[in-house]
């Protein structure tokens, strides 16, 4: 029976995030092309699925939040001293990054995009306070939905999850952050009769990949990198 591979949140999120967003984009190209060359799909567990979800949120869609929090507030112009609309998209960004502590690469991203179509225009008004944080929050929107077209195209499915999903076998093993994922994919193992291939980018769960693999033989945790090897070694034709 062929493998399964199984995909970890990091490696989705690499995947789908602009690469300005994320340093390890080239890492998960490099696992789904493995997998088109050798014919197999890639999956992800529900929890993964959900993790993904909430991770994203905190790396784009809390800046959304905070810039609805921010559009409560007076314009700039009635606080302090005249500023360019440069000026208040600087200070606008330094609040955001101060609102949103985990979305450090989108909101660069997303300056980026708005500061290269402004000019160093008058002060800023009420109204263009307004359109200032409607255009943040449209490129937000924007940058959200490339995102999920990624992870469309990114053709993933889904397991349900395992009825004999063992979370005691490895608490004292696994993170606790990453003990759903690996009881379910350990659980798939057990279920299916089959090899499960765990591929991550965490290094916490590479160091503990030998127990992992002790409590349960047929669960394989792997590194991008190494994933054509694993699938090999499974296949017999390494």
């Amino acid at each position: 029976m062929e493998p399964i591979v199984l995909l970890d949140t990091n490696v989705v999120l690499a995947r789908c995030l602009d690469s300005s967003m994320d340093a390890k984009a080239k890492l998960a190209n490099e696992v789904f092309r493995v997998l088109s060359d050798v014919a197999l799909k890639p999956h992800i567990t529900e929890s993964v699925r959900t993790e993904f979800e909430t991770k994203l949120h905190a790396r784009v869609g809390q800046i959304a939040d905070a810039v609805r929090r921010l559009a409560q507030e007076p314009a700039p112009a009635s606080q302090s001293s005249m500023k360019s609309s440069l000026e208040v998209m600087e200070d606008t960004f330094a609040h955001l990054r101060s609102e949103a502590t985990e979305a450090a690469g989108a909101l660069q991203l997303l300056e980026a995009r708005l500061v290269r179509g402004m000019g160093e225009a008058s002060v800023i008004t009420p109204d263009a306070w307004s359109n200032l944080l409607g255009m943040v929050a449209v490129q937000t929107s924007t940058l959200l939905a490339e995102i999920q077209k990624r992870f469309d195209t990114c053709h993933l499915e889904v397991i349900r999850r395992s009825p004999v999903v063992d979370h005691e076998k490895f608490r004292e093993v696994v993170p606790k952050t990453d003990l759903e994922h690996i009881a379910s994919a350990a659980g798939l193992a057990e279920s299916k009769k089959c090899k499960v291939i765990f591929v991550t980018l965490e290094s916490q769960l590479h160091a503990v990949r030998d127990q992992i693999s002790n409590l349960q033989p047929d669960l394989t945790v792997t590194a991008p990198v190494y994933l054509l090897g694993q699938i090999q070694r499974i296949r017999g034709t390494k």
